[in-house]
């Protein structure tokens, strides 16, 4: 039974193999079919799109992966199961099989199966009934051939599949063999071009090298009867597509190529280049080192230049150049337009020099055995030419004489200078030349001051002149520019007098209204007192009046001013062409110190301190603003008389020049016509012409009689005419003789016109004789009634000083309720009575005497102004006002002795050196020529003011005792005004110091320290310290002016007697130089921050700029 159990076993594994054959039978029907179909379309795509190496890889791949698939689906996994190394169908499946084709043992065969399997798990006893029954039914299936259920002819269904895609391969390939077997070759060598017969080939044009870092250019041409769509080239990783020009080349640049490389060129349908570009070194420049000396004469340092070839250098500056290639043997040079070779040393450089001439540009050009001048290196050379140097002249006139000319100027040049010219030439005159300092650095400004006379000027004269100014170029020689010409046109005699006439007018006009202008201020002024002493309070129309008053009082001052300048430019003017004597020039120098001491600091420090007191009216000032107006009055009352004073001496100048003047053109007209008359003699002018000469003499006398008339009418205007006699009857014979002399050289009588001409020029000697003997003996009995009256005014004047002294004595001595007070104030009236008088003569006797200064009609109103005061203290019998006012009034009376002293003493020294037969006289010029005040006038002042601290010493030591608040308040006046009083005096004492120290001797230090010494004593006054110490500072100030005195005194007695023509004004700076000096100064200092790096030519601009801010009145 067992055997049966394996027949049936064995039968259904004959079935299992059976059937997997058959699987693989089909497999290989379909695997038949599909081959020959999957790789017709394979190869048709190729054959239609000749696809390049990606596709066809990718072609070839897609038909191996789908054919393997079928494969293994339809061939190997049934050879797998076959060999059943791949599980395939059980019996069990198997017997379904079989039950499909024997319906009728389908269930018995899968039932004795399952019986099988049954029959290993029961017990003994039941499996052998189990097995027989197996054993009964395989003996009924064995009639059954398991086998025959498989039908390989089933198969056939298969072929008509199969065949036809077989046939058609197999047709296509006898057919057309060469189009089945191109697309097989090139997918089968899909990884290589496999090309048909190229209707074209690629040639490289041009040769395969380049310099290192240079652009390389791939150019290749199609050659053949077909162009192809692109063409690609391979360069390492990288492929780039080749761009087409359009003439049938194909480009492609490769950038900044550093090294050699293989190129592969290919493009469909024709077979790849293989190609290898050559990349050669560059041969170049490594380093570069540029060593400049420039030309000595621009004071430039050497300096060097590394790798930066571009040079701005001075004009003939020595260039030296050192270079170092690298992969160069030979280094090409292109100066400017010359060539030359140069060769390397044994340390592979190269060197060479230039000189800078010219400008250019040079190249370099590095080579090898290899590379020939394929780099170069162009550089660019700028040689500075040295430029001409500039002057900037400004013309500037000094305010302190017309006879001389300022000039400021800016001297620029690149490198130096070699010399600067003045140069001047007087028209139809030679050139004249002075050398000036010669200027330093680049820059430099110059100063020169030109005094005409040097050029000889004279009336009618024109001057041209310039400056010349030459650098150091030590390459070309020096380079001159010469600046503007500037002109001087001297005026002509006509042109002089008319100029002297109106300026003489307007000064006089100028004169008149200020004074007139002074009078109704004072006027107003005391108006305005009046109105403030009836009101309460201040209002607005006082406000608006003191304002205007102030306006007024501005306009003034600048009116004044102007008149002074205009009187110094007239002196000048006059000086410089007239040249009038000693005697006039003194006069004008004290007329013109009388009209700048006009307006005095003290008035104008009046006005300052009105202004300020209006500017704090809300405090309420009322009572200051009238107390400075009383303060003022006297200072402007001082102001009215000296533009009075000014006028008057005005006139009397102005009638002494004009008679001077005539005098001059007399003898000069005197000398002309005894000339004429000698050539009338000789005979040999023609008659005509001495006709005209004596017709034009004739009008000059004219001129002078009407001059002389001009000189009468300025004499009656004068308060004290001068006494000179008419000449009515000289001047007819001479204007007789003239006119004969004129109609016999008409007849043609020369000889008797000689005659009448000798007469004329005879009467008009003894004329001009006549007039300067008046005027001389009408200036000698001037001066001595001058002089009489000067000592009768100070014998008054010291009379009244010692009255004044009893009384304040007396005073000192009364009490308050003494009848005697009365008597007192009755004499003090009649002393002020007196004092009045005085002033009235004084200011008459100053309106005649130059001599006499400011301070001494000041002196005097101060006298009237204490004593009123005094009077006023006097009504309430106030006896320290009294006596403090009176103390003032003996102080101003010994100020007045001391000064019309001194100059009765000048007067009485002048008289005496004026008469014939005098010698040894002191040098004349009162005022004008020494210090003003002087040193004797200072000690006098400080003597008194000596005296009232002793005097006020004292009182302070019995104060305590004293006479109550009214006692106090008197006090401290009386040591406010002696205060005050120092204090004039120290600044008396400081402007002598600096007068004497004007020439630089130093003679003025000494009353520097006296100065210094007084202001210890003004404070110690102000402080009310009046001690020992005090006292004893006193004497020691007494004792240094006491030298002070003798000092002056010695060096007035050395000084040699000069001519006042010869005496020239200082050669000082007119203000506006000074400015630029300053200014020049400070642009020095702010040019030496200019940045050291900078070149030459932007230090040239700075300064350029610098100097258009700075320099004034640039040409």
């Amino acid at each position: 039974m067992a055997l049966k159990k394996e027949e049936l076993k064995d039968r259904l594994d004959a079935f299992v193999r059976k059937y997997h054959r058959n699987e693989m039978l089909r497999g290989s029907l379909i695997l038949s079919a599909s081959l020959p179909v999957a790789w017709l379309v394979v190869i048709g795509l190729e054959a239609i799109g000749r696809f390049d190496t990606e596709v066809r890889t990718a072609l070839f791949y897609l038909f191996l992966t789908s054919v393997g698939m079928v494969a293994i689906r339809y061939l190997f996994l049934p050879c797998l199961r076959l060999l059943r190394l791949r599980s395939g169908i059980d019996h069990a499946e198997a017997a379904k099989i079989i039950g499909r084709h024997f319906p009728d043992i389908e269930d018995r065969l899968l039932n004795t199966l399952q019986l099988q399997a049954h029959a290993n798990s029961v017990d003994p006893g039941s499996q052998e009934l189990i097995l027989a029954s197996i054993a009964q039914r395989s003996d009924q299936l064995r009639p059954y051939p398991f086998t025959s259920a498989v039908d390989f002819k089933e198969n056939r269904k298969y072929l008509k599949y199969a065949l036809p895609p077989i046939a058609l391969f197999a047709g296509l390939y006898l057919i057309l063999p060469e189009a089945m077997e191109a697309p097989t070759d090139r997918l089968i060598h899909h990884r290589t071009e496999v090309l048909d017969i190229p209707d074209f080939r690629l040639v490289v044009d041009g040769e395969l090298r380049t310099i290192a870092r240079t652009d390389f250019t791939l150019t290749v041409r199609a050659v053949g009867t077909v162009v192809p769509a692109r063409v690609d080239v391979h360069a390492g990783e990288g492929r780039f597509r080749m761009e087409r020009n359009g003439n049938g080349f194909w480009e492609h640049t490769f950038r900044a190529v550093r090294e050699s490389m293989d190129l592969v060129v290919s493009a469909p349908g024709t077979p790849a280049l293989d190609l290898v570009l050559t990349v050669l070194p560059r041969p170049e420049l490594q380093d570069l080192k540029v060593s400049v000396r420039p030309p000595l004469h621009t004071g430039l340092p050497p300096f060097e230049q590394r790798n930066e070839g571009d040079l701005d250098v001075p004009e003939g500056s020595v260039l030296s150049f050192q270079l170092t290639t690298r992969h160069a043997d030979k280094l090409g040079l292109r100066w400017g337009k010359e060539t030359e070779g140069l060769l390397p040393d044994l340390d592979n450089r190269f060197s060479f020099s230039r000189t800078a001439n010219k400008d250019l540009t040079y190249t370099f050009h590095p080579s090898s055995a290899e590379v020939a001048q394929e780099d170069s290196v162009r550089y660019r050379l700028r040689s500075i030419k040295d430029r001409r140097p500039t002057i900037r002249v400004a013309e500037i006139q000094d305010s302190l004489t017309l006879n001389r000319i300022a000039f400021n100027g800016i001297v620029q040049d690149d490198y130096g200078f070699s010399s600067l010219r003045f140069v001047y030439q007087k028209k139809g005159g030679k050139k004249e030349s002075a050398a000036l300092n010669s200027p330093s650095g680049r820059e430099d400004g110059f100063i020169h001051l030109w005094d005409l006379s040097e050029a000889e000027v004279g009336l009618g004269d024109e001057v041209e002149y310039w400056f010349e100014v030459r650098d150091n170029d030590g390459i070309n020689g020096p380079k001159m520019t010469q600046s503007r010409t500037f002109f001087h046109q001297a005026p002509t005699a006509e042109d002089l007098a008319q100029q002297l006439d109106s300026a003489d007018t307007e000064l006089t006009a100028a004169l008149e209204a200020n004074l007139e202008e002074a009078r109704r201020l004072r006027e107003e002024m005391q108006e305005l007192r009046r109105e403030l002493m009836e009101e309460e309070d201040l209002g607005w129309e006082e406000k608006a009046a003191i304002e205007a008053l102030l306006k007024q009082q501005e306009a003034l001052k600048e009116e004044v001013q102007q008149m002074q300048e205009k009187n110094r430019k007239k002196n000048e003017m006059q000086a410089e062409f007239n040249q009038p004597n000693e005697k006039l020039l003194q006069k004008q120098e004290e007329l013109q110190r009388l009209m700048d001491e006009v307006m005095t600091d003290e008035l104008q420090k009046m006005f300052d301190d009105l202004r300020e007191l209006m500017e704090e009216l809300e405090e309420g000032n009322k009572e200051k603003i009238e107390e400075q107006l009383e303060k003022m009055d006297l200072d402007q009352e001082a102001l009215e008389q000296e533009l009075d004073r000014a006028l008057e001496q005005f006139k009397q100048l102005q009638w002494e020049q004009k008679m001077e003047e005539a005098i001059s053109d007399l003898e000069k007209l005197s000398e002309k016509q005894d000339k004429l008359a000698e050539e009338a003699l000789e005979g040999e002018t023609p008659e005509e012409e001495l006709k005209d000469k004596q017709d034009a003499l004739g009008k000059e006398f004219d001129r002078i009689q009407e001059a002389l008339d001009d000189a009468e009418k300025l004499n009656k205007e004068l308060e004290n005419p001068n006494g000179i006699p008419k000449m009515e009857e000289l001047q007819e014979e001479i204007e007789q003789d003239m006119g004969e002399a004129g109609e016999k050289l008409d007849s043609g009588k020369e000889k008797k016109a000689s005659e009448s001409q000798k007469k004329a020029a005879s009467k008009m000697q003894k004329m001009a004789q006549q007039m300067q003997n008046a005027m001389e003996q009408q200036e000698q009995e001037s001066v001595e009634e001058d002089m009489e009256a000067l000592r009768a005014l100070l014998e008054n004047i010291i009379t009244l000083s010692f009255d004044e002294e009893d009384l304040m004595s007396a005073v000192g001595d009364t009490q308050k309720d003494d009848p005697r007070y009365v008597s007192h104030g009755q004499l003090q009236r009649k002393l002020k009575d007196d004092a009045e008088m005085v002033k009235d003569s004084l200011f008459a006797l100053s309106k005649r005497i130059t001599q006499l200064q400011s301070i001494v009609n000041r002196e005097i109103s101060l006298v009237n102004l204490h004593m009123g005061q005094a009077l006023d203290g006097f009504t309430d019998r106030e006896t320290g006002i009294i006596t403090t006012n009176q103390q003032y009034v003996m102080t101003s009376f010994n100020n007045l002795a001391l000064l019309l002293d001194e100059v009765l003493q000048q007067m009485q020294n002048e008289s005496s050196c004026n008469k014939p037969g005098t010698g040894n006289c002191e040098k004349p010029g009162g005022s004008g020529s020494k210090p003003s005040p002087s040193a004797k006038q200072i000690k006098g002042m400080q003597q008194s003011l000596s005296k009232q601290l002793e005097r006020m010493k004292e009182k302070m030591k019995g104060f305590n005792k004293g006479e109550g608040k009214e006692g106090k308040r008197s006090l401290s006046k009386e040591l406010a005004q002696m205060a005050a009083q120092q204090s004039a005096i120290r600044k008396m004492t400081q402007k002598l110091g600096e007068q004497l120290n004007e020439d630089g001797s130093g003679t003025g230090n000494g009353l520097e320290k006296i100065a210094k010494e007084m202001e210890e004593v003004e404070k110690d006054i102000v402080n009310g310290e009046l001690d020992q110490l005090t006292l004893d500072r006193q004497r020691d100030i007494l004792t240094r002016l006491l030298k002070a005195e003798n000092a002056e005194r010695i060096r007035g007695e050395k000084e040699e007697r000069e001519s006042r023509t010869a005496r020239e004004v200082p050669a000082e700076l007119p203000p506006s130089l000074e400015d630029y000096e300053r200014k020049k100064a400070q642009e020095i200092e702010l040019l030496r921050t200019v940045p050291a790096d900078l070149t030459p030519y932007y230090k040239l601009r700075v300064n350029d700029y610098f100097n258009t801010l700075e320099v004034p009145n640039r040409e």
